[in-house]
């Protein structure tokens, strides 16, 4: 029981931070600037390619609040959940100041 409480506690943050999609879009990249022959997308794929993904807020609070009540479910049965949720919490809001600070594009007006 207590690994559920461990993966959930720590995929969120490492899931933010190594991201499949951003890493296959980083690799996209690294190929696309280390190309030395002239590139064949247009304006619009390139700018597609470069720009940074957008935060989800609401998906983020969801898993916050997924935690707490899950954390809150059994916290009476299993004191030391209050330790991996406050572990996990605590590198989540990390994660994701770290991804909206230097890793984040401006969401469309």
């Amino acid at each position: 029981m207590y690994y559920i409480f461990i993966v959930n506690a720590l995929a969120p943050p490492i899931l933010t931070i190594f991201n499949p999609f951003r890493m296959m879009k980083y690799f996209k990249r690294r190929i696309l600037i280390n190309k030395k022959t002239e590139s064949t997308l247009t304006q619009f794929e390139a700018h597609k390619l470069f720009e940074e993904d957008i935060q989800d807020i609401p998906s983020q609070y969801a898993v916050i609040i997924k935690t707490m009540l899950l954390t809150s479910f059994y916290f009476t049965a299993m004191p030391i959940v209050c330790v991996f949720t406050i572990i996990g919490l605590c590198l989540f809001y990390w994660a994701n100041k770290v991804f909206f600070l230097s890793l984040n594009s401006l969401t469309p007006s």
